[in-house]
């Protein structure tokens, strides 16, 4: 709600915005007051404004001017139909169902890699930019990209390659068995 005049008296003008808008909402608003009370240079209204905009909030603004907004939760109403609600459960049953599948799946095999998410290029940036993990501590995109590292290395049938193979690789029991199969073939 925002505060305003007519002929003399307070009056509360209701506008409803979303929560990520606020700041970009108001800040026209809050400007007019800023200006209104002639205490502010141009410059300093317009920090108030940029800092509305950049924290989504009217909280760094004096006392007086934010006095002239109320911020309060409100209902929005969105209409849905039946095909729309059909469609949620069936994506809740299907999940439950995955869940319970992978449960089970689990307890027979006690395979971590069941519950792991699919990394692919698609979603790589995601996982390397946006997910907020270190690889070091997201399993399944730090084998994605000790796999897409082994990828981009070139290969060669020689004696060179198993030497780097050996260098950079940790090597284990599989990585072991594929190196004697390469022995073996160039034999």
């Amino acid at each position: 709600m925002q505060k305003k005049k007519v002929d003399g008296v307070n009056v509360w003008n209701n506008r409803q915005i979303e929560r990520n808008e606020i700041g970009s909402k108001l800040s026209a608003s809050a400007t007019m007051w800023l200006k209104d009370t002639k205490r502010y240079t141009e410059e300093k209204i317009n920090d108030f404004t940029v800092d509305m905009i950049v924290n989504n909030s009217i909280d760094m603004l004096p006392d007086d001017v934010k006095s002239k907004f109320k911020i309060s939760d409100c209902y929005i109403y969105v209409d849905i139909t039946q095909e729309e609600i059909d469609e949620l459960v069936a994506k809740f049953i299907k999940t439950i169902h995955l869940m319970k599948t992978k449960e089970a799946e689990y307890e027979r095999t006690k395979d971590d890699t069941i519950f792991w998410t699919e990394i692919t290029k698609e979603n790589e940036y995601f996982f390397s930019v946006l997910c907020g993990f270190s690889p070091k501590l997201h399993k399944p995109f730090h084998q994605y990209l000790q796999q897409k590292e082994l990828d981009s290395q070139p290969f060669e049938f020689s004696n060179k390659s198993k030497d780097n193979v050996n260098k950079n690789i940790n090597n284990d029991d599989d990585d072991l068995d594929i190196l004697k199969l390469l022995e073996e073939l160039d034999d």
